[in-house]
Protein backbone atom coordinates (compact mmCIF):
# COMPACT_ATOMS: atom_id res chain seq x y z
CA UNK A 1 0.00 0.00 0.00
CA UNK A 2 1.40 3.17 -0.71
CA UNK A 3 2.11 5.51 2.10
CA UNK A 4 2.25 8.72 -0.24
CA UNK A 5 5.81 9.80 0.21
CA UNK A 6 7.93 10.93 -2.45
CA UNK A 7 11.58 11.23 -2.38
CA UNK A 8 10.29 14.98 -2.99
CA UNK A 9 8.98 14.95 0.39
CA UNK A 10 12.02 13.62 2.54
CA UNK A 11 13.50 16.23 4.00
CA UNK A 12 15.66 14.48 6.74
CA UNK A 13 18.99 12.76 5.73
CA UNK A 14 22.13 11.90 7.57
CA UNK A 15 25.48 11.18 5.55
CA UNK A 16 27.89 8.95 7.43
CA UNK A 17 31.38 8.86 6.58
CA UNK A 18 31.87 12.30 4.88
CA UNK A 19 34.53 12.13 2.70
CA UNK A 20 35.13 13.30 -0.89
CA UNK A 21 32.03 11.93 -2.22
CA UNK A 22 30.29 12.31 1.32
CA UNK A 23 30.79 16.25 1.66
CA UNK A 24 29.62 16.25 -2.18
CA UNK A 25 26.02 14.92 -1.91
CA UNK A 26 25.79 17.34 1.32
CA UNK A 27 26.32 20.39 -0.57
CA UNK A 28 23.91 19.30 -2.93
CA UNK A 29 21.10 18.24 -0.17
CA UNK A 30 21.56 21.84 1.49
CA UNK A 31 21.41 23.45 -1.66
CA UNK A 32 17.78 21.68 -2.26
CA UNK A 33 17.05 22.72 1.16
CA UNK A 34 16.85 19.23 2.77
CA UNK A 35 18.35 19.15 6.92
CA UNK A 36 21.43 17.09 6.37
CA UNK A 37 22.65 15.32 10.15
CA UNK A 38 26.73 14.14 8.92
CA UNK A 39 29.29 11.49 10.90
CA UNK A 40 32.61 10.97 10.68
CA UNK A 41 34.92 9.60 13.21
CA UNK A 42 37.32 12.09 11.92
CA UNK A 43 37.54 15.14 14.76
CA UNK A 44 39.51 17.82 12.00
CA UNK A 45 37.08 17.04 9.26
CA UNK A 46 34.04 17.31 11.61
CA UNK A 47 35.37 20.55 12.42
CA UNK A 48 36.01 21.38 9.31
CA UNK A 49 32.38 21.01 8.57
CA UNK A 50 31.11 22.64 10.86
CA UNK A 51 32.78 25.71 9.93
CA UNK A 52 31.48 25.75 7.04
CA UNK A 53 28.11 25.89 8.75
CA UNK A 54 27.00 22.25 7.84
CA UNK A 55 25.58 19.73 11.10
CA UNK A 56 28.16 17.67 12.27
CA UNK A 57 29.07 15.76 14.80
CA UNK A 58 31.89 13.22 15.73
CA UNK A 59 31.10 9.12 16.61
CA UNK A 60 32.09 6.08 14.57
CA UNK A 61 30.20 4.83 11.86
CA UNK A 62 31.31 1.13 12.72
CA UNK A 63 29.61 0.96 16.62
CA UNK A 64 26.08 0.56 17.21
CA UNK A 65 25.95 4.38 18.29
CA UNK A 66 25.99 5.80 15.12
CA UNK A 67 22.55 3.93 14.26
CA UNK A 68 20.66 5.54 17.22
CA UNK A 69 21.99 8.84 16.45
CA UNK A 70 20.56 8.59 12.98
CA UNK A 71 17.15 6.41 13.88
CA UNK A 72 14.71 9.51 13.30
CA UNK A 73 16.24 10.20 10.06
CA UNK A 74 14.17 9.56 6.81
CA UNK A 75 17.31 8.48 4.69
CA UNK A 76 20.71 7.32 5.55
CA UNK A 77 23.64 7.40 2.91
CA UNK A 78 26.46 5.36 4.60
CA UNK A 79 29.12 6.30 2.17
CA UNK A 80 32.98 6.30 3.73
CA UNK A 81 35.59 4.95 1.51
CA UNK A 82 36.38 1.95 3.72
CA UNK A 83 33.46 -0.86 2.31
CA UNK A 84 34.27 -2.61 5.61
CA UNK A 85 32.98 0.43 7.90
CA UNK A 86 29.85 0.64 5.54
CA UNK A 87 28.88 -2.79 6.56
CA UNK A 88 28.99 -2.87 10.14
CA UNK A 89 26.72 0.48 9.96
CA UNK A 90 24.26 -1.23 7.38
CA UNK A 91 24.46 -4.09 9.27
CA UNK A 92 23.51 -2.23 12.94
CA UNK A 93 21.09 0.35 11.44
CA UNK A 94 18.93 -3.01 10.31
CA UNK A 95 19.55 -4.74 13.70
CA UNK A 96 17.33 -1.43 15.43
CA UNK A 97 14.69 -2.61 12.64
CA UNK A 98 14.56 0.81 11.59
CA UNK A 99 12.82 0.91 8.59
CA UNK A 100 14.98 4.50 6.59
CA UNK A 101 16.06 3.79 3.49
CA UNK A 102 19.54 3.10 3.44
CA UNK A 103 22.01 4.37 0.44
CA UNK A 104 25.54 2.66 0.95
CA UNK A 105 28.67 2.97 -1.34
CA UNK A 106 30.35 0.31 -2.35
CA UNK A 107 33.96 -0.60 -3.98
CA UNK A 108 33.11 -2.93 -6.57
CA UNK A 109 30.03 -6.08 -7.30
CA UNK A 110 31.25 -8.45 -4.62
CA UNK A 111 30.75 -5.90 -2.08
CA UNK A 112 27.31 -4.54 -3.69
CA UNK A 113 26.12 -7.66 -3.29
CA UNK A 114 26.76 -7.71 0.54
CA UNK A 115 25.68 -4.64 1.15
CA UNK A 116 22.00 -5.44 -0.70
CA UNK A 117 22.51 -9.12 1.78
CA UNK A 118 22.99 -6.74 4.64
CA UNK A 119 20.20 -4.64 3.88
CA UNK A 120 21.00 -1.72 1.85
CA UNK A 121 17.83 -0.21 -0.55
CA UNK A 122 20.75 1.09 -2.99
CA UNK A 123 24.07 0.41 -3.91
CA UNK A 124 26.56 2.77 -5.27
CA UNK A 125 30.24 1.97 -6.75
CA UNK A 126 31.88 4.97 -7.58
CA UNK A 127 34.24 4.33 -9.99
CA UNK A 128 31.23 2.73 -12.53
CA UNK A 129 29.20 6.00 -11.93
CA UNK A 130 32.40 7.61 -13.25
CA UNK A 131 32.70 5.61 -15.89
CA UNK A 132 29.20 5.88 -17.26
CA UNK A 133 29.41 9.82 -16.63
CA UNK A 134 32.70 9.24 -18.95
CA UNK A 135 30.84 7.27 -21.76
CA UNK A 136 27.64 9.59 -21.70
CA UNK A 137 29.93 12.67 -21.98
CA UNK A 138 32.36 10.44 -24.87
CA UNK A 139 28.84 9.76 -26.41
CA UNK A 140 27.83 13.52 -25.96
CA UNK A 141 31.12 14.38 -27.63
CA UNK A 142 30.59 12.20 -30.29
CA UNK A 143 27.44 13.45 -31.75
CA UNK A 144 28.69 17.03 -31.40
CA UNK A 145 31.59 15.66 -33.51
CA UNK A 146 29.48 14.05 -35.94
CA UNK A 147 26.64 16.49 -36.44
CA UNK A 148 29.43 19.26 -37.50
CA UNK A 149 30.84 17.02 -39.75
CA UNK A 150 27.61 16.04 -41.06
CA UNK A 151 26.75 19.64 -41.57
CA UNK A 152 30.03 20.28 -43.29
CA UNK A 153 29.53 17.47 -45.84
CA UNK A 154 25.61 18.49 -46.14
CA UNK A 155 26.27 22.25 -46.99
CA UNK A 156 28.70 21.69 -49.65
CA UNK A 157 26.04 20.25 -51.87
CA UNK A 158 25.43 22.41 -54.70
CA UNK A 159 22.16 21.62 -56.07
CA UNK A 160 20.32 19.12 -54.56
CA UNK A 161 20.68 16.34 -52.01
CA UNK A 162 18.86 12.96 -52.61
CA UNK A 163 17.98 11.16 -49.60
CA UNK A 164 17.06 7.13 -50.49
CA UNK A 165 15.06 5.56 -47.99
CA UNK A 166 14.94 1.58 -48.49
CA UNK A 167 13.11 -0.22 -51.28
CA UNK A 168 9.73 -0.17 -50.14
CA UNK A 169 10.43 1.81 -47.06
CA UNK A 170 8.39 1.35 -43.77
CA UNK A 171 8.24 4.15 -40.95
CA UNK A 172 11.26 4.03 -39.29
CA UNK A 173 12.89 4.42 -42.98
CA UNK A 174 10.00 7.01 -43.92
CA UNK A 175 10.34 9.32 -40.90
CA UNK A 176 14.42 8.95 -40.57
CA UNK A 177 14.89 10.43 -44.36
CA UNK A 178 11.94 13.28 -43.64
CA UNK A 179 14.14 14.09 -40.09
CA UNK A 180 17.06 14.79 -42.62
CA UNK A 181 15.23 16.09 -44.97
CA UNK A 182 14.58 18.83 -42.05
CA UNK A 183 18.48 18.76 -41.11
CA UNK A 184 19.23 19.93 -44.90
CA UNK A 185 16.22 22.72 -44.88
CA UNK A 186 18.21 23.65 -41.86
CA UNK A 187 20.98 24.21 -43.04
CA UNK A 188 19.64 26.02 -46.33
CA UNK A 189 20.15 22.79 -48.51
CA UNK A 190 17.27 21.51 -50.82
CA UNK A 191 16.40 18.00 -51.32
CA UNK A 192 13.92 15.15 -52.34
CA UNK A 193 13.40 11.67 -50.36
CA UNK A 194 13.85 8.66 -52.82
CA UNK A 195 12.21 5.52 -52.55
CA UNK A 196 13.08 2.34 -55.13
CA UNK A 197 9.94 0.14 -55.02
CA UNK A 198 6.43 0.79 -53.46
CA UNK A 199 4.88 2.69 -49.97
CA UNK A 200 2.80 -1.02 -50.09
CA UNK A 201 1.32 -1.05 -46.60
CA UNK A 202 -1.57 0.51 -46.18
CA UNK A 203 -0.72 1.62 -42.97
CA UNK A 204 2.52 3.08 -44.26
CA UNK A 205 0.19 4.43 -47.14
CA UNK A 206 -1.79 6.12 -44.39
CA UNK A 207 1.45 7.44 -42.67
CA UNK A 208 2.57 9.37 -45.73
CA UNK A 209 -0.49 10.96 -46.78
CA UNK A 210 -1.77 11.92 -42.94
CA UNK A 211 1.77 13.79 -42.48
CA UNK A 212 2.03 15.18 -46.14
CA UNK A 213 6.01 13.54 -46.41
CA UNK A 214 6.59 14.45 -50.31
CA UNK A 215 8.12 10.61 -51.47
CA UNK A 216 9.79 10.87 -55.42
CA UNK A 217 9.77 7.29 -56.99
CA UNK A 218 12.66 6.42 -58.91
CA UNK A 219 11.61 5.62 -61.86
CA UNK A 220 10.07 9.35 -61.73
CA UNK A 221 13.76 11.21 -61.83
CA UNK A 222 14.74 12.08 -65.38
CA UNK A 223 18.19 13.62 -64.91
CA UNK A 224 19.77 12.02 -61.49
CA UNK A 225 22.77 13.78 -62.28
CA UNK A 226 21.17 16.77 -60.11
CA UNK A 227 22.07 15.17 -57.04
CA UNK A 228 25.25 16.21 -56.14
CA UNK A 229 25.35 14.30 -52.48
CA UNK A 230 23.69 11.40 -51.82
CA UNK A 231 22.57 9.89 -48.58
CA UNK A 232 21.22 7.16 -47.58
CA UNK A 233 18.97 6.60 -44.36
CA UNK A 234 17.59 3.05 -42.63
CA UNK A 235 18.67 1.67 -46.01
CA UNK A 236 20.92 -1.72 -45.08
CA UNK A 237 18.31 -4.36 -45.81
CA UNK A 238 18.19 -2.81 -49.68
CA UNK A 239 19.15 -3.68 -53.46
CA UNK A 240 23.09 -2.45 -53.90
CA UNK A 241 22.59 1.03 -56.32
CA UNK A 242 25.10 2.43 -58.91
CA UNK A 243 25.60 5.22 -56.67
CA UNK A 244 28.11 7.57 -55.07
CA UNK A 245 26.94 7.13 -51.34
CA UNK A 246 27.92 10.63 -49.33
CA UNK A 247 26.15 10.15 -46.28
CA UNK A 248 25.19 6.08 -44.34
CA UNK A 249 22.90 6.43 -41.51
CA UNK A 250 20.87 3.19 -40.13
CA UNK A 251 21.13 0.84 -36.94
CA UNK A 252 22.15 -1.68 -38.79
CA UNK A 253 25.02 -3.00 -40.40
CA UNK A 254 24.38 -2.77 -44.09
CA UNK A 255 24.40 -5.92 -46.66
CA UNK A 256 26.25 -3.81 -49.29
CA UNK A 257 29.98 -2.36 -48.98
CA UNK A 258 29.33 1.35 -49.60
CA UNK A 259 32.40 3.53 -48.76
CA UNK A 260 30.37 6.76 -47.74
CA UNK A 261 32.56 10.14 -46.79
CA UNK A 262 29.86 9.69 -43.55
CA UNK A 263 28.66 7.02 -41.59
CA UNK A 264 26.94 6.19 -37.98
CA UNK A 265 25.64 3.07 -37.73
CA UNK A 266 24.51 2.45 -34.12
CA UNK A 267 23.66 -1.37 -33.58
CA UNK A 268 23.27 -0.51 -29.65
CA UNK A 269 20.46 1.75 -30.97
CA UNK A 270 16.66 0.13 -31.63
CA UNK A 271 15.68 2.32 -34.78
CA UNK A 272 17.29 5.18 -37.28
CA UNK A 273 14.12 7.22 -36.15
CA UNK A 274 16.31 7.16 -32.24
CA UNK A 275 19.49 8.24 -34.14
CA UNK A 276 18.16 11.48 -36.29
CA UNK A 277 16.52 12.47 -33.32
CA UNK A 278 19.72 12.96 -31.42
CA UNK A 279 21.04 15.29 -34.50
CA UNK A 280 17.71 17.26 -34.68
CA UNK A 281 18.69 17.21 -30.54
CA UNK A 282 22.19 18.45 -31.36
CA UNK A 283 21.57 20.54 -34.12
CA UNK A 284 19.13 22.57 -32.17
CA UNK A 285 15.80 22.86 -34.58
CA UNK A 286 12.76 23.80 -33.39
CA UNK A 287 11.02 19.95 -34.97
CA UNK A 288 7.75 20.72 -36.84
CA UNK A 289 4.84 18.58 -35.53
CA UNK A 290 4.92 16.36 -38.47
CA UNK A 291 9.15 15.61 -38.06
CA UNK A 292 8.19 14.77 -34.66
CA UNK A 293 4.77 12.88 -34.86
CA UNK A 294 6.97 10.73 -37.85
CA UNK A 295 9.81 10.06 -35.69
CA UNK A 296 7.63 9.26 -32.86
CA UNK A 297 5.67 6.66 -34.81
CA UNK A 298 9.30 5.23 -36.46
CA UNK A 299 10.60 4.61 -32.99
CA UNK A 300 7.31 3.02 -31.63
CA UNK A 301 6.81 1.24 -35.01
CA UNK A 302 10.44 -0.13 -34.69
CA UNK A 303 9.72 -1.64 -31.46
CA UNK A 304 6.84 -2.82 -31.35
CA UNK A 305 5.42 -0.06 -29.12
CA UNK A 306 8.75 -0.12 -26.72
CA UNK A 307 7.92 -4.29 -26.33
CA UNK A 308 10.86 -5.54 -28.62
CA UNK A 309 14.81 -4.51 -28.04
CA UNK A 310 13.44 -0.85 -26.71
CA UNK A 311 16.89 0.83 -25.06
CA UNK A 312 17.51 4.00 -23.32
CA UNK A 313 18.31 5.72 -26.05
CA UNK A 314 15.11 4.84 -27.47
CA UNK A 315 12.59 5.98 -24.75
CA UNK A 316 14.89 9.44 -23.95
CA UNK A 317 14.55 10.21 -27.94
CA UNK A 318 10.49 9.43 -27.54
CA UNK A 319 10.30 11.51 -24.13
CA UNK A 320 11.89 14.42 -26.32
CA UNK A 321 9.35 14.13 -29.24
CA UNK A 322 6.20 12.93 -27.43
CA UNK A 323 5.04 17.27 -26.76
CA UNK A 324 5.91 18.26 -30.33
CA UNK A 325 3.76 15.04 -31.95
CA UNK A 326 0.03 15.32 -32.97
CA UNK A 327 -1.25 12.37 -31.27
CA UNK A 328 -4.58 12.36 -33.12
CA UNK A 329 -2.45 11.80 -36.63
CA UNK A 330 -0.70 9.14 -34.13
CA UNK A 331 -3.98 7.58 -33.81
CA UNK A 332 -5.07 7.89 -37.12
CA UNK A 333 -1.90 5.80 -38.72
CA UNK A 334 -2.25 3.03 -36.50
CA UNK A 335 -5.72 2.54 -37.24
CA UNK A 336 -6.10 3.03 -41.70
CA UNK A 337 -9.10 2.20 -43.19
CA UNK A 338 -9.33 -1.02 -44.79
CA UNK A 339 -9.20 -1.77 -48.56
CA UNK A 340 -11.68 -3.65 -50.14
CA UNK A 341 -9.00 -6.37 -51.16
CA UNK A 342 -7.89 -6.58 -47.54
CA UNK A 343 -11.57 -7.30 -46.28
CA UNK A 344 -11.50 -9.75 -48.75
CA UNK A 345 -8.36 -11.54 -47.89
CA UNK A 346 -9.45 -11.58 -44.57
CA UNK A 347 -12.80 -13.10 -44.50
CA UNK A 348 -11.14 -16.18 -47.19
CA UNK A 349 -8.52 -16.77 -44.52
CA UNK A 350 -11.05 -16.78 -42.14
CA UNK A 351 -13.73 -19.01 -43.47
CA UNK A 352 -10.88 -21.47 -44.02
CA UNK A 353 -9.12 -21.94 -40.83
CA UNK A 354 -8.37 -24.95 -39.29
CA UNK A 355 -7.17 -25.51 -36.17
CA UNK A 356 -4.03 -28.27 -35.75
CA UNK A 357 -2.85 -28.42 -32.14
CA UNK A 358 -0.93 -25.04 -31.32
CA UNK A 359 -1.14 -24.05 -34.64
CA UNK A 360 -3.63 -22.08 -37.15
CA UNK A 361 -3.61 -23.38 -40.55
CA UNK A 362 -5.60 -20.94 -43.49
CA UNK A 363 -6.29 -20.80 -46.76
CA UNK A 364 -6.63 -17.64 -48.43
CA UNK A 365 -6.99 -18.18 -51.75
CA UNK A 366 -5.47 -16.27 -55.17
CA UNK A 367 -3.93 -13.03 -53.72
CA UNK A 368 -3.86 -10.70 -56.36
CA UNK A 369 -2.56 -7.97 -53.75
CA UNK A 370 0.91 -8.71 -51.96
CA UNK A 371 0.29 -6.22 -49.32
CA UNK A 372 -3.12 -6.95 -48.45
CA UNK A 373 -2.18 -9.93 -47.80
CA UNK A 374 0.28 -8.80 -45.42
CA UNK A 375 -2.26 -6.63 -43.68
CA UNK A 376 -4.66 -9.36 -43.05
CA UNK A 377 -1.85 -11.53 -41.60
CA UNK A 378 -1.31 -8.97 -39.56
CA UNK A 379 -5.02 -8.50 -38.22
CA UNK A 380 -5.45 -12.23 -38.12
CA UNK A 381 -2.97 -12.89 -35.31
CA UNK A 382 -3.57 -9.50 -33.73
Amino acid sequence: MSTGVTISSISDYAILGCGSVGYAVAEELVEQGKDVHIIDRDESRVESLRDQDLDARTADIREPEAADLVAERDVVLILASDVESNKQAVEHIRERNGGQFVVARASDPVSGDELEELGADIVINPSSVIAESALRALESGELEYNAGKLADLLEETSERLAIVTKDSPDPDSIASAAAMQAIADHLGVESDIIYLGDVGHQENRAFVNLLGIDLVQWGEIEEFSLYDTVTLVDHATTEAMDLEVDVLIDHHEPDEGYEPEFVDIRPNMSSTSTIMTKYIQEFDMNVSEEVATALLYGIRAETLDFKRDTTPADLTAAAYLYPFANHDTLEQVESPSMSPETLDVLAEAIANRDVQGSHLVSNAGFVRDREALTQACLLYTS
